[in-house]
């Protein structure tokens, strides 16, 4: 999926604009709308949550991508975990050494250039984000379970066509 170059562009601008009708662009907008909504009020339910689990770990969000970029995208060298969290070389480094002395990361040679490190998320990194997978996934549980059993049912089969359309779009060159 692309992301806009310019995240404080107006939200019309990034609708498509070929011959769309009117009632087609207002339906989207209003959509994507209601879709930030829920996303803001899942952030709020399990923003302290998350802080209190930074805290206790004394990680700050910065190093939390990091370790979520590696454990999602699994093995990257620094310039690719870079490029991949918008940050210079400089600071990805800084970054990568906190996690590797607290025993979150481990850096090595890669397998045929001896020059380029690579980076992992070893077991207590992992441990870490899956942690916070959990909790995110609890929250999730609760908000659904607020809802009645026959929208719970309607959202699954409509989430199952949203999630494999937008794979399909993702593979598409």
């Amino acid at each position: 999926m692309t992301q806009p170059e310019n995240p404080s562009q107006p939200l019309v601008a990034l609708m498509p604009t070929q011959q769309d009708d009117r009632s087609q662009l207002a339906n989207d907008c209003r959509l994507v709308e209601l879709l930030r909504d829920l996303i803001m009020m899942h952030l709020d339910d399990t923003v302290g949550e998350v802080l209190h689990v930074l805290g206790q770990h004394n990680l700050s969000m910065p190093q939390l991508v990091t370790l979520h970029t590696l454990y999602h995208r699994g093995e990257l060298s620094v310039s690719e975990l870079a490029h991949e969290l918008q940050l210079s070389l400089a600071a990805t480094s800084h970054l990568i050494d906190r996690l590797v002395r607290r025993g979150m990361l481990t850096r090595h040679e890669h397998s045929t250039d001896r020059r380029h490190k690579q980076l992992r998320v070893t077991a207590s990194g992992a441990a870490l984000v899956e942690s916070l997978v959990q909790l995110k996934t609890r929250a999730l549980a609760r908000e659904v379970q607020c809802m009645p059993p026959n929208l719970r049912v309607r959202l699954r089969h409509l989430l199952e066509e949203v999630a494999a359309s937008v794979r399909q779009a993702d593979s598409t060159p």
